[in-house]
């Protein structure tokens, strides 16, 4: 039976297996407003992507949230949808016709911003399914989360669409509101099956 994507495939291949191989690494080391992986072309051997990301912004009065384009697109053909947690609260929201994925709700939860705990780190695990198929539209999935002292901050679900049938040659990921800082890691992953 294959592994599944995301995080039972994190935890059932520990990267170890031949079909879930590291492709690129980008370690942030000053600040730096947003992270393109192109010549996704080179990859047409892989089925889907995925991207773990351990970030920070330096937003200063608010947590920040991911934003995601494929192939440099900037129009609204993008559609998002999120599940959020505090602990005590479950919020939902859907954005449509947007210039990104917006990869968490309004308050942005997943990534801490300049204003928040120093060296605390937001998480994500990203899926991208059948990015290189150029006959239909593309949608991923995330689960993301941050700490919050012994606890989780937030906890997240979402997942988005670009609503262009085309393969994804390049993807970028950026905060909406401010820009990636040093120690931030982002790195893309390709599965086969």
């Amino acid at each position: 039976m294959p592994i599944p994507l995301g995080i039972l495939a994190v935890a059932g291949a520990g990267g170890a297996v031949g079909a879930f191989d590291l492709l690129e690494t980008s370690l942030i080391s000053s600040n730096t407003p947003s992270v393109t992986f192109s010549n996704l072309g080179n990859y047409s051997s892989y089925k889907h992507l995925h991207i773990r990301l351990v970030g920070r912004t330096n937003r200063a009065d608010f947590q920040d949230r991911i934003a995601i384009r494929y192939n440099g697109r900037t129009g609204t053909t993008y559609v998002s949808h999120v599940l959020q947690s505090d602990g005590t609260n479950v919020t939902s929201a859907v954005a449509t016709a947007t210039q990104f994925i917006y990869t968490t709700g309004s308050n942005g939860f997943n990534l801490f911003a300049a204003s928040e705990t120093a060296n605390w780190f937001g998480a994500a695990l990203i899926d991208i399914l059948d990015f290189s198929n150029s006959s239909k539209t593309k949608t991923l999935r995330m689960l993301s989360g941050a700490p919050n002292g012994t606890q989780i901050k937030s906890a997240i679900i979402s997942s988005g669409f670009e609503a262009t049938a085309e393969a994804i040659t390049s993807i970028t990921l950026l905060p909406q509101f401010g820009d990636w800082v040093s120690g931030t890691r982002i790195s893309l992953y390709g599965i086969k099956g």
